[in-house]
């Protein structure tokens, strides 16, 4: 089966997204009858029929949108003639529809003739098997400013789908024109309300946007993704009825080959930790014809810690070490040496040839850098804003929504803020009004003083509505920080004192 998709120049028409409507039939007729005309003229019996599995609409600026068609080409699977390349099919559907002695009443935008999915043995025989990788595809959650309603969260509703239309016809333009045949399709996942206190909740909407995966164009870094839906929401020129929080566009998931796409460069692996692996080493010595000895040494493991992706033959050690040596028989001599096989259970094994005589092959290491973050104790005061007996169990739906309201509210000011910062986390939160602990992850080689986390807070305080933070009750580390920047804590004792001396002195 090959997947196509074509764009017609013609006006799409509602009624065209209803596979039982006449528009719908009529339209699909005509193109099936054209297209099973054109492939079985060209490949006889290995074409089988053309099947139209979709319309939907092409935006046009200032113009009524066209029709995209998509189109499944089936092809014989038993015949002994291959399926033709995606590349032949495309150029013969372009021949046939420009061809000036054609009688097909058929207008096509030519450049929008794309071979989606074709089968891997387009270009080998048919009894070589050959697994085809799933497509591609980045995850995004962005934040509609749009009242989230029930209904959202049903696919088969009216809301949803006129909803989702919407998007994906923004997005298919979009990321279309920025990546050209390297990008698919966007696809509308779920939508979900994002709690505002006081007001109605936003709508928060997932999308997958799906990239070609036999497009020599490589796919692009999810902040190249997100920087190109930025631009364009924001473009004044922009008429795209889409209202969107930017700070809350975030990638998700990213194909481990994304690349920059001005530079070209492969996005660095991500590291994995492996706890206690097992290391089995088997050696086959042959010693004269139809002889032979197999050696297993079984090694009990650490942990190793390996990036993802990466063959790696990773030396492991502990106690317990166990050789076994049993003689073959009947083995034909046909062999020059030994050969070793090193595996890491669950890491990737990596396969050493050995020299003509019996050795075992040294290991090699495979360093990664680690990581290590600092948390940093902030608490704020909402004045003015009642607490609840819900608030203290970590458990309950007000502590998670609230919890998730000051994560996504803040999160974005310190990412901004400091390269070096990780999470936010929030803690408990305690009555007094209501106090709000949480903590900050950093990296502990920049992790910025109390006076600039404070100053990023104040700084939030002014541009979030969706809770209160008092300013002046803002501590890091338990210490109150002043104006000056030094963190101060004044003590029971001098307290007390503080308050005898002024009675003695009244007196």
């Amino acid at each position: 089966m090959v997947e196509l998709q074509v764009t017609l120049q013609q006006v799409f028409v509602p009624a065209l997204t209803d596979p039982q409507s006449t528009e719908f039939k009529t339209l699909s007729d005509t193109i099936t009858t054209i297209c099973d005309t054109i492939f079985r003229q060209s490949y006889g019996l290995c074409y089988v029929q053309t099947t139209v599995t979709q319309f939907r609409p092409v935006p046009r600026l200032g113009q009524d949108p066209n029709t995209e068609v998509g189109l499944e080409l089936e092809f014989n699977a038993t015949s002994t003639v291959p399926v033709p390349k995606g590349s032949d099919i495309v150029d013969t559907l372009k021949e046939a529809v420009t061809n000036p002695n054609s009688t097909f009443n058929f207008s096509v935008d030519l450049n929008s003739i794309t071979v989606i999915n074709a089968p891997a043995t387009t270009t080998v025989p048919a009894t070589i098997a050959i697994t085809t990788a799933p497509p591609p595809v980045v995850e995004l959650q962005v934040t509609l400013q749009q009242v989230f309603v029930p209904a959202l969260t049903d696919p088969q509703s009216t809301e949803f789908k006129t909803l989702s239309d919407t998007i994906t016809t923004i997005c298919d333009t979009i990321f279309r024109q920025r990546y050209g045949l390297c990008y698919v399709q966007t696809t509308v996942t779920q939508f979900r309300p994002v709690p505002r206190l006081g007001q109605d909740p936003n709508t928060e909407v997932g999308l997958e946007l799906e990239f070609n995966a036999t497009s020599t164009v490589p796919v692009p870094k999810g902040s190249d993704i997100v920087e190109t839906l930025k631009e364009a929401v924001t473009n004044p020129n922009s008429t795209f009825n889409f209202s969107v929080d930017l700070n809350s566009i975030t990638v998700i998931r990213i194909p481990s080959t994304a690349t920059d796409v001005s530079t070209n460069t492969t996005a660095p692996p991500v590291a994995k930790s492996t706890a206690r692996g097992i290391r089995t080493t088997t050696s086959i010595s042959v010693g004269g014809p139809k002889s032979a000895v197999l050696t297993i040494t079984t090694v009990a493991g650490t942990t190793i810690t390996q990036p993802t992706g990466e063959p790696a033959t990773v030396p492991v050690t502990g106690p317990a070490t166990t050789t076994t040596s049993v003689p073959l028989t009947g083995v034909p001599d046909t062999s020059t040496g030994a050969t070793t096989i090193t595996t890491a259970t669950p890491v990737i094994a990596t396969v050493v040839t050995a020299a003509p005589t019996t050795t075992t092959a040294a290991a090699t290491t495979t360093s990664v850098a680690t990581i290590i973050l600092t948390t940093v104790s902030v608490e704020f005061t909402s004045k003015g804003e009642t607490f609840i007996s819900d608030l203290s169990t970590s458990s309950s739906q007000a502590f998670q929504t609230r919890a998730s309201l000051i994560k996504t509210q803040l999160e974005p000011f310190y990412q901004s803020a400091f390269t070096s910062f990780n999470s936010l986390t929030v803690i408990k939160f305690r009555n007094g009004s209501i106090i709000n602990t949480m903590n900050l992850a950093f990296s502990s080689s920049a992790v910025p003083n109390s006076k600039e986390i404070d100053t990023v807070l104040i700084k939030a305080a002014h541009n979030i509505t969706a809770f209160n933070i008092n300013p002046t009750s803002v501590t890091v580390n338990g210490e109150v920080v002043t104006s000056s920047g030094i963190s101060s804590k004044t003590s029971l004792f001098t307290a007390s004192c503080l308050v005898v001396l002024s009675l003695l002195l009244s007196s």
